[in-house]
């Protein structure tokens, strides 16, 4: 009498295995295979940018596994043909990353560059770019004139020439004589690389106009009806702007509805920098998104248009938005996302966010895998990533507010969270009340843009366009007052050292644990070993670090003026000089090198190539002493940098000849002028009264020299004779005619001399007579104009030069 039920309970036992067997190899699929395949793309251009692999050996490697793939696949080996088939997924995408970037930096026009003037013929390939004073065009080369020869040549040129009167369109065909220039990649550690930035638009070249006469316009390329459009819609469109509202109000709507800045006021640019709302004046996918409810959830649903007619119409629109802000990643990255979305409406399919999103990164890389390292594709997918991952899991924890503004919060903590590690990294900002500034910007931009586009449909009756402007006038006011208020609250613009890579990981990885906790918790060993392996790095980083005993001397490329920043073996630092600080090149190094405090800043003498950049470094940084010459000098920038130091009370030291400090084990400094009485003449006191330092660790020996002139280096001569000589002497005064006196440069007997000085500079810094007479004394020189940041490290016995922009490095 129990065997039936036995029986009956084994039969379903069986059939429950059998039920299961389906689910188990359902579960072993891929959930997202584009994700899957996407992700493996993005690793082989990540490795191409890594590595440097010669062409034979990848294919010869992609040869080899595409036979091994077929093997597998014919022997019925799905678990290795698929592994197979992912790495030669990955494989091909640095390939194509390898032949990409070839193309663009070392493509047809190379032969061409920096060899002087060409002839060159080509098209308007974008729309012209108004900064300033300067149009930049991005040119399609047809052909280039070089020494009486015609070569044809496809390659993209950037054109920057004064604005004057000058006036191109789209697809205008122009003929250009002028110099074909090499971008330049970083000239400082952490610094702007303007190669890397225009490859990843596959630009290739750069020529700088000085008058309109060098570029003519001989003719216009054939424009198809759908630019025509594009175009036009544009123009209509700023004209509106230009003709409905005042200048302020209108740049910001510029700036929000076709991401041209130019027209804005700095302090308002920056205003919006420091809110963490910077995004809304670059051309987004928030953007898009209200277009997309503004016409196909609103103006279509109200003229009561079909599902399909409205998705179709509104994918057209986003279309043509999408070519009228010169499809930029953010919103190429929109339009297809959304566009997908429509086209699921009308065809009734479900739509699958992840898959959508990793078709949008596909088509994009895809054109260019270069974009990869663009910021606003990272910041976009970031946001966008962030957003669809975090909002429905933080949604529900903010539910003591009401639906609104819990859902508003919820988007924007998401999206924050999403890009804050990569803002802090790019640019050095923390900007936690973006997160609270957010919640009253976006629904005020809400309203502009759509009263924006309002205006421009009916522009054709203008009182009615004047009407949608006018209310968009108190609306785009009150939302510059709201920029600037958040502007100056606590949580605005707090300024952070460059995170590393490293760090950047761990905290996406921590967000994805905490959201994960409860799983994870399930698999026991992942949480302590994971800690475990953390708190190694984090020991064994630390260990290494502080066993460190180099010495660092960066100096940096800050154009006209020096800047030398020195790292000594127990980490502290000293910044000598901080040149014109044009180009913020001082605070982003610092940033990069992780600095937060310098404990000595030398102004080696108060003019402006030497002191203005260390009013940025006072304003940013901690400083722990300000050594100063004491010249009574009257300047605008000295002044303000007096004042900086009173006002933060900083430690302020006047230093004369005879003065030695010791500032680490090992590392001491001699200063060695001015003199009690600082030296008199015809008018070039301020340069002859520099402070002038040696530096000694160990055997090897600085000499930092300000821009001393034949004076003073005839005193310092006379004074201290062969208690001169150093290893590595910073050469005065830029390599002008003025100093590096044969005598002079005969005492200090360096082994190599760094010269700090812009490239084409007014001045003819350095001298070609004064460069002879170094390579007479076989003195190898460095040059910040030619070399970018030359950095110098020592272990008190031998010493490295590494160069930022010929990227060596020599054991001396």
């Amino acid at each position: 009498m129990n065997d039936a039920p036995v029986c009956r309970q084994a039969g379903m036992t069986a059939n429950n295995k059998r039920a299961r067997l389906p689910a188990r190899q359902e579960s072993s699929r891929i959930k997202y295979p584009l994700v899957a395949i996407v992700l493996i793309y993005i690793l082989g251009i990540i490795l191409g940018h890594l590595l440097n692999l010669s062409f034979p050996s990848l294919l010869s490697i992609l040869a080899l596994l595409l036979i091994s793939f077929f093997l597998a696949f014919w022997k019925k080996k799905s678990t290795i043909s698929t592994l197979l088939l992912g790495i030669l997924l990955l494989l091909a995408s640095l390939l194509y990353h390898d032949i990409t970037l070839k193309r663009i930096t070392k493509g047809e026009i190379t032969p061409f560059l920096n060899k002087g003037w060409v002839e060159v013929l080509g098209t308007i390939d974008r729309l012209p770019e108004v900064k300033k004073d300067r149009i930049h065009l991005i040119i399609k080369t047809e052909k280039i004139l070089f020494r009486e020869k015609e070569f044809p040549v496809k390659s993209r040129i950037r054109a920057s020439l004064p604005k004057d009167e000058a006036s191109f369109n789209y697809r205008d065909r122009v003929r250009i004589k002028g110099e074909l220039i090499s971008p330049s990649g970083a000239r400082n550690p952490g610094g702007f690389s303007y190669q890397n930035y225009l490859a990843t638009q596959k630009i290739s070249a750069l020529v700088n106009l000085v008058i309109n006469e060098q570029i003519e316009k001989v003719g216009e390329a054939r424009v198809n009806t759908f630019f025509k459009i594009t175009f036009y819609l544009r123009k209509r469109l700023i004209e509106t702007i230009d003709r409905t509202l005042p200048s302020l109000e209108g740049s910001v709507l510029k700036g929000i509805l076709l991401g041209r800045r130019e027209e804005l006021p700095p302090s308002l640019c920056q205003a919006f920098v420091t809110t963490g709302v910077a995004h809304l004046l670059a051309v987004s996918g928030l953007h898009v998104g209200l277009i997309v409810i503004f016409f196909h959830y609103g103006l279509f649903r109200l003229l009561r248009l079909p599902n399909k007619g409205s998705a179709l119409l509104t994918l057209l629109i986003i279309i043509f938005y999408s070519f009228m802000t010169g499809c930029r990643p953010p919103v190429v990255r929109a339009t297809i996302m959304f566009g997908l979305f429509l086209l699921a409406s009308c065809l009734g399919r479900k739509r699958e966010v992840y898959t959508t999103l990793a078709l949008a990164a596909l088509v994009i890389l895809l054109i260019n895998p270069l974009t990869l390292f663009n910021v606003g594709f990272q910041l976009s997918f970031a946001a966008v990533l962030s957003i669809l991952y975090l909002y429905p899991r933080l949604w529900p924890r903010l539910k003591f507010l009401t639906s609104y503004p819990a859902g508003l919060m919820s988007v924007s903590l998401a999206a924050w969270i999403g890009v804050a590690p990569l803002v802090a990294y790019y640019f050095n900002y923390f900007t936690p009340v973006a997160i609270l500034a957010n919640l009253f910007v976006v629904p005020l931009v809400t309203i502009v843009v759509i009263l924006g586009f309002l205006a421009t449909i009916f522009s054709f009756f203008l009182p009615l366009a004047q009407l949608f402007s006018n209310a968009n006038e108190l609306f785009l006011t009150l939302l510059i007052k709201t920029v600037d208020f958040f502007a100056y609250f606590p949580g605005a613009g707090i300024r952070v050292v460059t995170p590393s890579l490293s760090s950047i990981g761990v905290y996406y990885l921590s967000i994805v644990g905490l959201i994960n906790f409860k799983r994870l918790l399930l698999v026991r060993k992942i949480i302590p070993v994971g800690a475990l392996c953390l708190i190694v790095i984090f020991i064994w980083g630390n260990i290494l670090t502080s066993q460190d005993k180099s010495l660092k001397v960066t100096f940096l490329d800050v154009g006209q003026g020096d800047a030398a920043f020195i790292q000594f073996p127990d980490r502290k630092s000293m910044l000598i000089d901080g040149g014109d600080g044009r180009f913020d090149t001082l605070p982003a190094y610092l940033w990069d090198e992780g600095i937060r405090k310098i404990d000595y800043l030398v102004l080696t003498h108060p003019h402006a190539d030497h002191v203005t950049g260390l009013t940025n470094v006072l304003s940013f940084f901690k400083v722990g002493e300000v050594w100063d010459s004491g010249q009574e000098f009257t300047s605008p920038e000295y002044e303000a940098f007096l004042r900086i130091i009173d006002d933060k009370k900083i430690s302020y030291k006047i230093v004369r000849a005879g003065e030695k400090l010791s500032i680490a084990s090992g590392v001491e400094i001699d200063i060695l002028h001015p003199q009690e009485r600082f030296l008199k003449g015809d008018g070039s006191e301020p340069n002859n009264n520099s402070i002038v330092m040696r530096l000694f660790y160990k055997r090897v020996s600085f000499l930092f020299t300000g821009d001393i002139e034949k004076e003073t280096e005839e005193l310092l001569v006379k004074k201290y004779g062969s208690r001169l000589k150093s290893t590595i002497l910073k050469v005065p005064h830029q390599g002008s005619r003025t100093s590096s006196t044969l005598k002079f440069l005969e005492k200090v007997s360096p082994e190599c001399a760094i010269i700090s000085a812009s490239a084409h500079n007014w001045f003819g810094h350095p001298h070609s007579e004064i460069l002879k007479r170094y390579q007479k004394l076989k003195i190898k020189v460095y040059q910040t104009d030619e070399h970018g940041a030359i950095i110098v490290t020592t272990d008190g016995e031998n010493y490295w030069v590494k160069t930022m922009l010929k990227e060596k490095e020599e054991k001396n």
